[in-house]
């Protein structure tokens, strides 16, 4: 899934939009580009994502503090594609649980 696909959905119990795939995780990394910010996300069932935040209101120093951070991480499912078949390149993943 392309990184603007993603929604990042603090623990606090906000919640994700209807018809989205939540994964929990810890932001390894991030990287400010000016106008965005860059999160490398952990998740605990394993693997990692990138996810691109547009810096509205949010300065460097404030981006940069959500390193360790727990979050959970949000994407529609028909973002979500299987891109280690090859034969099937492209194709939204129906009912993928991870």
């Amino acid at each position: 899934m392309p990184p603007f696909a993603i929604a990042s959905c603090e623990p606090s119990g906000e919640k994700a939009p209807e018809g989205s795939h939540v994964e929990r995780g810890h932001i390894e990394d991030v990287v400010y580009l000016g106008m965005l910010t860059r999160y490398q996300v952990a998740l605990e069932a394993g693997g990692t994502l990138t996810a691109v935040r547009q810096n509205l209101e949010t300065a460097a120093a404030e981006a940069l503090q959500a390193r360790g951070r727990t979050v959970n991480v949000a994407w529609r499912e028909t973002q979500t594609y299987d891109i280690h078949n090859e034969s099937q390149a492209g194709t939204p993943v129906k009912g993928n649980d991870t």
